[in-house]
């Protein structure tokens, strides 16, 4: 049986790009191992605050 990989490559890359969003917005294991300045930053983008400096 053959398959085409690359829709299935596709679907992966997408699949993982989505959970790592659904990660960060829901505050998970990926962002908590990020420095304290990206997570500020991140978390100050998603609680829709503003740009950080933008005050």
């Amino acid at each position: 049986m053959k398959v085409n990989r690359k829709p299935v490559l596709m679907l992966i890359v997408i699949m993982v790009f989505v959970a790592g969003l659904l990660d960060v917005k829901c505050r998970g294991l990926f962002f908590r191992m990020l420095p304290y300045a990206a997570q500020t930053y991140l978390a100050s983008i998603l609680n829709h605050e503003g740009y950080p400096g933008s005050h």
